[in-house]
């Protein structure tokens, strides 16, 4: 430490006082108080007592200075605080203690001492070169001024002792030499240290910095070869130091068997962990390991330091640490020696000892324990895990081990087992190569046994943290653009983003269908719900990437609704894409408006789907009813199973006055339909006006289940409370080879396979809604874009 002088800076005035301005603390850090616990230190070298009433500090104004006790005493100090709480928080003194509403400038400035007549009795000019903010005071030495050597000066003490560093060395151990230096009796204060070996500076022991009067130092020796040698310490205060040098000698080591035994009483839940021989002096760490795991939990460390001639007790306690440190489970107590400094080990094998211990779970469901080997793993990393069982009895049921995503039902199952034979002592212990797709987070391992409808669980046991892929979050859909209105029997294309999300799909399906009202059909006009992923109007693409965004447009069928099963008005429609297993990844709902009503129950031209025949007076039954008539005027005499057809009416409206009517049919034997929706499916609101006819096409679906054979063709008209009735018969037979329509979209394309459009009763495709599909599939494949 640099030893620092202000000269000719004082100029003392010389009096008949012998009284003195002894040290200044102008610019005190935080660490002493800050700035409002600036002070001075006034020391009496007077054989006679002198008393301060009335005297001021000038600075550059007088500052009285005022306490209940003014009086210096003799051969003694007085401090003139700034603020004497602030001081006595600071410092731990015991001499008189004054205050002054000081202000002392950090910059320098001149300060005195007056008396009660004024008279000025010693004085200063300081300069902020020294002692400015660094935890030291300025303090006279003699006739000069210096800075402290101690941190916040000596207030009430003498500035500067005479030094005497005194170091005392001892080798205490084997392997250890312990130094104790002092220095006057002075204390708190850092002391460098140095240590050598054989003249041999020591990197890793030096620089050592501690205080006067603490406990002892000590350097371990325990490199050193046999043979004499010498050490050497050096001590560092300021520009004081001191050397100290110890000689001794190493002798070599006595053959021993060192070894560890561990002892537990079961009943009591008590540990103990000894060494031998009983003089032995080592370190030994201890752990538990969970039975059928190779990591361990360290919970303590036995270190015994004794020469050949005492004796070191080593019987440990360390029950209430491993209760601190492992939950309900199966596991080892272990202790491994991995020093010894006073015996050459004879036998290496009994350095490390084990027992086993058991401590049962406490709830009626978690009673599975569940470990893996490491805290981290990284993707690829093998991952060795252990499941232990501690049912309540013995059981038989379905055991099912997962790797799980926490807060996730992303997982992998690692063990599963229908009739699992389950008893106390069962451990289950496997290895997995963790798949290089899993996504960062923590993770466990979690087993789950269920029987005699309960179960037990691993709960959260078996966690560990995986440096997997960062997380891009589920897979979703945005939703892009929507049409205005879909009319029921229509086509409309709702355009989405996909975004994939986290993982890699080999397949994904993607399919729109109303929820919960299936307001939405396939080209078959089947209504289409969840678990239609297999359906002909859902969208398939191959090999989708981990955050890759693709555009579609997906197709919305609607229903016909010749029935008016529907009112006009807003449906729910869900967007779901599928993996290949058929398991929903993404989900999202919107809204769309449904109107109007399909053209196709109003046909405009009907065939018949098997030899049906037109026209003739058998299918021409009439009625007349209040100026109202009915007409059968084309329809099959044959359909098949599942089927639909379509037959063409003819009603006219005699009167003078427009009518509003309900027309629909069906085909019926007695209280039994075999078409179906419902006895008014395809029921139709007319509006006659006076005197005309109209010509309407009902389309019809013959049930899958019906029984074959011949059956009445009805059609209805209700006028009001009034029913007006043609009927004919039709035969139901079974239904013949289906034909497929595959509708591509070019050359290299994969095409959609099936019924591409809902047509009529002779499977021809309707060409507006072919021309539709193929147009739709391409802008599908264009729209496709990824990351």
């Amino acid at each position: 430490m640099r030893q620092l002088m202000l000269i000719l800076l004082i100029f003392g005035i010389h009096s008949t006082y012998a009284i003195s301005i002894n040290e200044i603390a102008y610019n005190p850090t935080e660490s002493f108080g800050g700035s409002t616990n600036e002070w001075l230190e006034l020391y009496n070298n007077e054989t006679e007592a002198i008393n301060l009433t009335s005297w001021q500090i000038y600075e550059p104004a007088n500052r009285p200075i005022g306490g209940d006790n003014l009086i210096l005493n003799s051969d003694d100090f007085m401090i003139i605080a700034r603020n004497t709480t602030r001081f006595l928080e600071a410092y731990n003194v015991s001499c008189a203690i004054a205050n002054a509403s000081i202000r002392l400038d950090n910059n320098g400035e001149w300060i005195a001492l007056k008396n009660s007549s004024g008279t000025v009795v010693a004085n200063i000019t300081y300069t902020n070169e020294f002692a400015n903010g660094d935890n030291k005071t300025l303090s006279l030495a003699g006739n000069s001024w210096r800075e402290s050597l101690q941190a916040g000066g000596t207030p009430c003490a003498q500035n500067f002792l005479n030094h005497d560093l005194e170091i005392n060395l001892e080798k205490t151990y084997s392997d250890e030499i312990t130094a104790h230096i002092t220095n006057n009796g002075l204390s708190d204060e850092n002391v460098t240290l140095d240590f050598y070996t054989d003249g041999n500076y020591l990197d890793t022991q030096n620089g050592f910095v501690a205080s006067f009067g603490s406990d002892n130092f000590y350097f371990l020796i325990n490199d050193t070869e046999i043979g004499n040698h010498t050490v050497l310490v050096n001590a560092s205060f300021g520009a004081f130091s001191e050397t100290a040098e110890l000689n001794f000698t190493i002798e070599p080591l006595p053959n021993a068997d060192v070894l560890m035994s561990i002892d537990i009483d079961t009943e009591t839940g008590e540990y103990w962990i000894s060494s031998f021989p009983e003089n032995s002096s080592l370190d030994a760490e201890v752990f538990v390991v969970p039975r059928g795991m190779s990591n361990s939990i360290v919970v303590g460390t036995l270190a015994c330091f004794a020469e050949p001639d005492e004796q070191c007790d080593t019987a440990w306690d360390f029950f209430s640490m491993i209760d601190d440190f492992v939950d309900f489970g199966s596991y080892e107590l272990c202790a491994n020696i991995f020093e010894i400094r006073n015996y050459n080990d004879t036998d290496l094998e009994n350095n490390f000892a084990c027992a086993n211990f058991t401590i049962a779970p406490e709830g009626t469901k978690k009673r599975i324990k569940t470990f893996v080997t490491e805290e981290n793993y990284e993707l690829n990393d093998t991952l060795y895990w252990t499941a232990q069982f501690f049912p309540s009895a013995p059981a038989v049921g379905d055991l099912i081990i997962t790797l799980q995503k926490k807060k996730s039902q992303d997982s992998i199952t690692l063990f599963e087992q229908n009739d699992f034979a389950l008893s106390e002592n069962v451990i289950l212990s496997r290895n997995i190569t963790i798949p290089d797709d899993r996504i960062e987070g923590i993770y466990k391992i979690r087993a789950k046994f269920s029987y005699s409808s309960t179960y037990i669980d691993s709960g959260d046991s078996g966690q560990f943290w995986l440096a997997g892929l960062k997380d891009l979050g589920p897979a979703n859909f945005t939703v892009l653009q929507l049409p205005d209105f879909v009319s029921f029997g229509g086509f409309k294309t709702i355009f989405v983003k996909f975004f994939s999300g986290n993982y890699d799909y080999g397949k994904l399906k993607f399919l729109v269908y109303g929820y919960p009202k299936q307001v939405l059909a396939d080209t078959e006009g089947q209504g289409i719900s969840a678990s239609d992923f297999d359906s002909n109007v859902a969208i398939e693409l191959d090999n989708v990437k981990r955050g890759q965004e693709i555009y579609l447009a997906l197709p919305a069928f609607a229903k016909q609704n010749c029935g008016d099963d529907y009112d006009a008005n807003i449906y729910k429609a869900r967007m779901r894409a599928y993996d290949e297993a058929g398991k929903p990844v993404a989900t999202a709902d919107t809204n769309l408006q449904f109107s109007g009503k399909s053209s196709f129950c109003l046909g405009k031209d009907s065939k018949t789907s098997s030899g049906g025949r037109v026209g003739g007076t058998t299918l021409q039954q009439k009625q007349k009813q209040d100026g109202l008539r009915l007409e059968i005027i084309n329809a099959p005499n044959e359909a098949e199973l599942g089927e639909s057809f379509v037959l063409k009416a003819k009603i006219i409206n005699n009167l003078n006055a427009t009518k509003t009517i309900e027309i629909y049919s069906y085909v019926f034997e007695g209280q039994k339909l075999v078409t179906e929706g419902g006895w008014t499916a395809n029921r139709e609101i007319i509006e006659l006006k006076a005197k005309e006819t109209k010509e309407i096409e009902l389309e019809n679906l013959i049930k899958e289940d019906a029984a074959l054979g011949t059956y009445a063709l009805r059609v209805r008209v209700k006028d009001g409370n009034k029913n007006i009735d043609a009927d004919s018969t039709i035969k139901i037979k079974e239904k013949s080879e289906s034909q497929t329509t595959n509708v591509g979209a070019g050359s290299g394309t994969s095409p959609l396979t099936g019924a591409a459009v809902y047509v009529s009763k002779a499977s021809t495709l309707n060409p507006v809604l072919g021309l539709f599909v193929f147009l739709l599939l391409v802008l599908v494949l264009m729209l496709i874009k990824s990351k």
